[in-house]
């Protein structure tokens, strides 16, 4: 202890725990309470003010009412403070965002010698395993931000076989047949892919009269760009905010058409693959789903666990395990 507190107690900032002010548990229960405000408890530390204030007043310690109350004022600011500078700081996190965007898609316009702005920006992406339940994705951005209920899938429906150029043909053209009507074509096209997909992307365009609508594709692992007019791809520096961008498009919707493509193949597995094996009726498929959970699942337990499960003999669970494989070698 000390003989006298500093001068943070006569400007009421400090209990003057040091010569003896407040005891212990009083002390702590400001310490409480500093903790229940951090911690959001704002409500209930009000509460607390309200009932001590009402408290005083009834016994006629006004002045201690008083105290209560200006406390209940200092709380209430703190917490007006606190919301104004949360809200402050999510705004300069957007506002951050809206600049990086607006300086990539400028940098972009500039390196495409783009004619347009490229505010709202259409990107392409196919996916296939061995030409199965092949699907195209289409995402928008807008501004350099995804508008997502502007996305679309695609089934295939005319290619058979692995032709990815053929594919986004088709895709293209089914999604500009309908544009053609509304006029509402977006000021950049970006495809994933290389040359060829690039050039089969401006093909259907040129065969549609769509004219003046800038094309680019993207290659994944050398990152080239690929543009109409220029036999060689170009790299943008790996730090440049442009490429960043179109990195985060065409990964977008690379990212939106293969979980469309996942959730097709799941859906024909549990539909064909178990539905074609003799001695797998509808029981017993919800039980090896259910224990297995996906085909996948099912192809790299053992025998043993087959047999035990169905109830069956291990010849029997080694067939269909084997017919399993069979069918769906690539699931």
């Amino acid at each position: 202890k000390i003989s006298r507190p500093c001068l943070k107690e006569q400007l009421n900032l400090c209990l003057a725990p040091c010569v003896g002010k407040v005891t212990k548990e009083e002390y702590f229960q400001y310490v409480q309470k500093a903790l229940d405000f951090l911690d959001g408890k704002q409500k209930k530390l009000l509460e607390s003010l309200e009932i001590k204030m009402k408290k005083a007043s009834d016994n006629l310690q006004f002045e201690e009412a008083s105290e209560y109350r200006d406390k209940k004022e200092i709380v209430k600011l703190l917490i007006e403070q606190s919301g104004c500078k949360s809200q402050a700081s999510r705004f300069a996190k957007e506002e951050r965002k809206k600049q990086f965007s607006r300086k990539a898609l400028l940098e972009l316009k500039q390196i495409l010698n783009l004619e347009k702005f490229p505010e709202k920006i259409e990107a392409y992406d196919i996916s296939n395993f061995a030409g199965k339940e092949a699907v195209g994705s289409l995402v928008v951005f807008q501004n350099g931000e995804p508008s997502k209920t502007k996305y679309r899938h695609f089934k295939i429906k005319n290619v058979f076989g692995q032709d990815d150029c053929a594919m986004l043909s088709e895709v293209i053209k089914r999604r500009y047949i309908r544009l053609i009507k509304q006029k509402d074509y977006p000021d950049l096209i970006l495809v994933d892919g290389g040359k060829g997909q690039l050039n089969a992307a401006l093909k259907v365009l040129e065969e549609l009269d769509i004219k003046n609508l800038p094309v680019i594709s993207l290659a994944k692992q050398k990152e080239e760009i690929y543009t109409k007019g220029r036999e060689k791809p170009f790299h943008l520096p790996n730090d440049s905010v442009s490429l960043h961008i179109l990195q985060y498009i065409r990964d977008e919707s690379h990212r939106f058409a293969i979980n469309y493509h996942r959730k097709l193949l799941r859906n024909t597995f549990k539909v064909s693959v178990l539905d074609n094996i003799s001695g797998i009726g509808k029981k017993r498929k919800e039980l090896l789903l259910r224990n297995f959970k996906t085909i996948d699942g099912i192809r790299i337990t053992n025998v043993d666990e087959i047999a035990k499960l169905l109830k069956i003999g291990k010849i029997r669970a080694s067939q269909i395990l084997a017919k399993i494989n069979y069918l769906s070698p690539l699931c």
